[in-house]
């Protein structure tokens, strides 16, 4: 893998759209996922980045179409950078790209904490309970760290996880107007504290 990787704003169409609604569709279940739609949009606010990641090394398409290593959104927003998707093409998974994406991204707001979320990885009815300890120890090796925050979004609970040096001095509740915030306060998040 290169250290090289090109961060590309998603445009609303094209085969490079299509690749990263695909990666996308694949990679979160229907209940996690937000409007493509408004995504696009969204990412029209400065504040807010829909990027398809893309790998000089790897083969285009017979149309030279880069093909699409990872994929990510986030906003900054009350202080803060909060990284709503990140997805690795799920024919590339384990060669780097997700450590890659996650540290560049974090590099290029090294003024500002990060925030997260994952599925919580203590609940004994999960489905995924061995595909949620690898998420988290993949962030953990990246740096970040669980809080005592949780977040309930349709009805959806989720564990949050933080890196950079002023991530610890955000309060539940500035991290609940950001969330809501970026959320254009249609997609609305409650943040507790376990």
């Amino acid at each position: 893998m290169t250290s090289q990787l090109k961060p590309v704003r998603v445009p609303f169409w094209g085969p490079l759209t299509a690749q990263v609604h695909g990666i996308y569709r694949r990679a979160f279940p229907p209940n996690e996922q937000i409007s493509l739609t408004f995504l696009h949009v969204s990412s029209l606010r400065p504040n807010a980045q829909f990027l398809a990641w893309i790998d000089p090394k790897q083969p285009t398409s017979v149309d030279g179409v880069p093909r699409v290593v990872a994929m990510t959104y986030s906003q900054r927003a009350h202080g803060l950078l909060y990284l709503a998707f990140l997805a690795v093409n799920d024919q590339l998974r384990s060669a780097g790209y997700g450590s890659h994406v996650l540290n560049a991204i974090c590099e290029h707001n090294r003024d500002l904490p990060v925030f997260l979320e994952i599925e919580p990885v203590d609940d004994p009815h999960a489905p995924n309970p061995h595909q949620r300890q690898r998420r988290l120890r993949f962030y953990e090796k990246n740096g970040f760290e669980l809080t005592n925050m949780l977040t309930e979004e349709s009805g959806d609970t989720y564990r949050v996880l933080r890196r950079g040096a002023q991530a610890a001095e955000v309060s539940p509740k500035q991290l609940q107007r950001a969330l809501n915030s970026m959320g254009l306060w249609v997609v609305r998040s409650r943040v507790t504290t376990d």
